[in-house]
């Protein structure tokens, strides 16, 4: 695994328990050289992940949309920052309806790796067949 899609809150949460959550799963990507694809914001649960895997050595990509941009909102210092002209093209980017059935939940980062480690993903199609269209 290469890459891993993370959906987070743009701000802090109730408990500063999430926050660390954040944090410690940033330091666990990082450190199995997992790369992140996340909203692209600064701020929040988002910008602490963010942080945390950039200060790690890691790779972050951001895909957020142009409102949030002009808003200052964008995380500046990502590997990559793709700007999108909505939040429906940005939901459409970063989610497709297959791929929902690969969603892994865990509260601790080391067990949610765990997971990642023994997952065998499902056979995807790709390209539509000619004769199908």
């Amino acid at each position: 695994m290469n890459r891993i899609r993370v959906f987070a809150g743009s701000s802090p949460g109730a408990r500063e328990e999430y926050s660390l959550a954040a944090r410690d799963l940033g330091r666990a990507l990082a450190h199995r050289q997992i790369g992140v694809v996340y909203g692209g914001a600064r701020v929040g649960l988002m910008g602490a992940l963010a942080d945390t895997v950039l200060t790690a050595g890691g790779h972050v990509t951001g895909v957020i949309p142009e409102g949030l941009v002009t808003k200052e909102i964008a995380h500046e210092g990502l590997t990559e920052l793709r700007v999108v002209a909505s939040m429906h093209e940005r939901k459409a980017m970063m989610s497709r309806s297959h791929y929902r059935a690969m969603v892994l939940v865990s509260s601790a980062a080391d067990e949610l790796l765990r997971q990642f480690d023994a997952y065998v993903p499902p056979v995807v199609e790709k390209w539509i067949d000619r004769a199908a269209t």
